[in-house]
């Protein structure tokens, strides 16, 4: 309440004081305080000084201060809240335990009372603050407002946040998320309040607050048990998470609570709504175990509920789960191969258990056969003599007579054996010609290899390897071989090879047998040289497409990584790009494995690498590690610098292969992306887009002529054949500008870049 200020007004000649201000009562921060004005004040020769209070209404006396010579003297008296309402203050100075001076003065309550005896009671499982304190008996009395701060907030809050007109407030720290959920709370944050109570008055004025009371909530998530079970076998003492029928298990539970104890635990079988067992404690604990033992008659899932009553006698539960399966053995059988020919033997891996007892009969069942008793292990027994596929079963018997049963197929496949012949498709007349005959025979031997070509008899050889001489006539001759094994079967099998100076599919004879051209340009790629050819070619008419480049290097190396063009696809019908010289190379050495020819280039390993796409000059996709290079070997192979031109020429001696015809019907040229091959008009040998389109790489490195027209012809030059050297590329390309397109135009890029406007066509020598 707020209380006047207060004039006490004496004359005694023991006090140095006269008509003064000496007693006055104000409000310090919460608290009520009487101002002693010690200046006024000598307490010369006193013994005690009394200040005492007096209700108006109950004449109750209540001591307010007392002071004994030698002290200090207080100058802030403190009110006790006894005093209310109307009420006198009573002044007593003394010296030889006489009444020296005595003064009383009337307090009248004009302001707000103060409310008093607030507390705050903390409600953990509910997670509600309950607020209490005395009830006003002030006249003119509304209601009561309530304010909250946090714990660590300097200045109070000045706004309440709730009302009440009883003398008791609830405040609702945590919040269910839903009604029907018990205890399913939103958080496990504990918070640290402070509340303060003052009464409002009718004409909306609020008192001051006396005191605060201050509380710790306590999540009420923090206040639930925790369950850790275990299960075990009760005879093998083995932790378990399924039984059989009429196994006992052995229920561990240890529960623990954090701000109670517990009283009781109670089990229950969920399946018959029946009580199994009840650990009831004498003192509530925490933690808290128990433990039972029980057994099922049916399979399928069981469920324990389990029931615990803490101090405050609160239940709460839980569930335990187990799993009950039929007690039965298992089967467990094996077999090698599982693919095999008639009467080859089958190696069968026998073996079985039973998890709570033991296995006393084991027992085979091979196709339409009786049950054969077996003992664990490898057995061997052979496959039968008929085609398709043999089902075995094995049985398992535990000494509880209980059955299992496990099956699976073996396929029985014919034992004739096939024939492989390995041999080149094509061959000049009048020459030798080898051919190998090899099978696929998982089991037994090729008793007899026979050999026919063309209209000749079967030819019978020992280990299948053999040769004949080709017909002096170009012609196709078929080469046909037999196999017979050691059960007699008999397999054939036909190849065609061509016979003769037939172009191989899709590539062009260059007749440059004994052949002189002049190399270079006039002006423009000198020194002008005599080149001499001394045999046939062939080239392949487009440069090497997408498709057939991906196809052949997947089927032949199994660590290719497939390329893409610049616009990120791979497309039929267009040259593939975006590689390197050593890209290249792999693919004339994977054709010459296809066609079953020499291979060119021969290198210790691949190392191979993603390029960087951003740059148009970029990392290597491969390198051919060791590299070296036999070009008088029959196999395909990039052309010579000096066999590219002569092919490109056709023949012709002028700047290119059109001479004056609109160059824009043989050649792409700045128009900034390759396109598909062979849709402009070809040169004179049938060749495609050998100006234009994509750069071509060449067999040579680059060196600078040095051969004039003074100098002796080079014969069959190669330029110099090793590796990690910049290599020649030849013909110009989509981005090249129309002043460069001749035929002698060169350039020069590292043998391990890869350029996105780089192709390839690939030769192959003729006879």
């Amino acid at each position: 309440m707020k209380l006047n200020i207060l004039v006490l007004t004496a004359v005694v000649s023991i006090f140095l004081f006269s008509n003064c201000n000496l007693l006055k009562e104000e409000e310090i921060e919460e608290n009520r305080y009487l101002r002693l004005d010690v200046s006024q004040i000598d307490t010369t020769g006193i013994d005690d000084i009394i200040v005492s209070g007096v209700n108006e209404k109950s004449t109750d006396t209540v001591t307010i201060y007392t002071w004994k010579s030698g002290e200090k003297l207080e100058t802030k008296l403190f009110v006790p809240d006894k005093l209310t309402g109307d009420f006198s203050v009573i002044f007593i100075a003394k010296k030889d335990n006489k009444v020296e001076l005595t003064h009383t003065m009337i307090l009248n309550e004009v302001g707000i009372p103060i409310v008093t005896g607030l507390t705050a009671v903390y409600d953990t499982l509910m997670g509600i603050v309950k607020l209490s304190w005395n009830k006003s008996s002030y006249s003119n009395f509304q209601e009561y407002a309530i304010f909250k701060d946090d714990f660590d907030v300097i200045n109070k809050t000045l706004i309440p946040f709730g009302k009440a007109t009883d003398t008791d407030f609830n405040d609702t720290i945590f919040h269910k998320n839903s009604p029907t959920q018990e205890f399913s709370f939103l958080d496990s944050i504990d918070y640290h309040y402070k509340y303060r109570v003052a009464v409002r008055s009718n004409s909306e004025e609020l008192g001051a607050t006396h005191k605060s009371a201050g509380i710790i909530a306590v999540s009420p998530i923090k206040m639930q048990p925790t369950f850790d079970f275990t299960i075990k076998h009760a005879v093998k003492n083995q932790e378990v998470f399924d039984a059989t029928i009429n196994d006992t298990l052995r229920f561990i539970l240890k529960a623990n609570m954090i701000y109670r104890k517990i009283s009781k635990i109670v089990w229950r079988d969920l399946d018959n709504l029946s009580e199994i067992d009840t650990t009831a404690f004498t003192t509530p604990i925490a933690p808290a175990y128990s433990t039972v033992f029980y057994s099922w008659k049916t399979t399928g899932n069981k469920n324990f509920e389990l029931i615990l009553i803490d101090d405050a006698n609160t239940q709460w539960k839980d569930t335990i789960s187990t799993r009950i399966i039929p007690d039965l053995p298992t089967a467990i059988i094996d077999a090698t191969p599982l693919t095999l020919t008639m009467n080859d033997d089958v190696i069968f891996k026998i073996d079985g258990f039973d998890k709570y007892g033991m296995v006393d009969e084991y027992a085979l069942k091979l196709g339409n056969r009786n049950w054969e008793k077996v003992s664990p292990g490898d057995t061997v027994i052979p496959a039968p003599d008929f085609l398709g596929t043999w089902i075995c079963s094995l049985r398992v018997i535990d000494d509880d007579s209980n059955e299992s049963f496990q099956s699976l197929e073996i396929l029985i496949q014919s034992s004739k054996p096939t024939a492989i012949i390995n041999m080149p498709w094509f061959a000049d007349t009048n020459e030798i010609f080898n051919v190998q005959a090899s099978n696929s025979k998982d089991s037994g031997y090729i008793s007899k290899y026979e050999w026919k070509f063309g209209d000749s008899p079967w030819k019978i050889v020992t280990k299948g390897d053999t040769s004949f001489i080709t017909p002096k006539i170009p012609q196709t001759m078929i080469c046909s071989l037999k196999l017979t094994d050691d059960d007699g079967e008999i397999a054939y099998l036909k190849r065609e090879v061509f016979v003769g100076p037939i172009s191989p599919s899709g590539m062009k004879l260059i007749p440059s047998k004994n052949s002189y051209f002049q190399m270079g340009q006039k002006g423009i790629i000198e020194p002008v040289h005599t080149v001499h050819l001394t045999n046939n070619f062939y080239m392949d008419s487009t440069e090497v497409t997408a498709k057939d480049y991906c196809t052949l290097m997947s089927e032949t190396y199994s660590s290719f990584r497939e390329p893409t063009t610049y616009d990120g696809q791979i497309r039929d019908g267009f040259a593939i790009n975006d590689l390197n010289w050593y890209d290249a190379v792999l693919y004339c050495n994977a054709r010459s494995k296809k066609h079953f020819l020499d291979t060119v280039y021969a290198y210790s390993s691949i190392t191979w690498k993603e390029p960087d796409r951003s740059q148009l000059s970029s990392s290597y996709r491969s390198v051919l590690n060791d590299l070296s290079i036999d070009i008088n070997k029959k196999g395909y192979r990039l052309p010579t610098e000096a066999e590219w031109e002569f092919a490109c020429r056709g023949g012709t001696t002028t700047l290119n292969y059109f001479s004056d015809m609109p160059m824009e019907k043989y050649a792409w040229f700045s128009c900034g992306e390759h396109q598909l091959v062979a849709t402009k008009k070809p040169n004179n040998y049938g060749l495609y887009d050998m100006i234009g389109n994509l750069h071509e790489l060449v067999n040579d490195n680059y060196h600078i002529y040095t051969s004039d027209s003074t100098s002796p012809p080079e014969v069959n030059p190669t330029g110099t054949l090793t590796s990690q050297d910049n290599r020649v590329i030849r013909g110009g390309s989509c981005i090249t500008y129309k002043q460069k397109l001749y035929s002698a135009w060169r350039d020069v890029v590292p043998a391990y870049h890869t350029l996105k406007f780089n192709g390839f066509r690939v030769v192959l020598p003729a006879q």
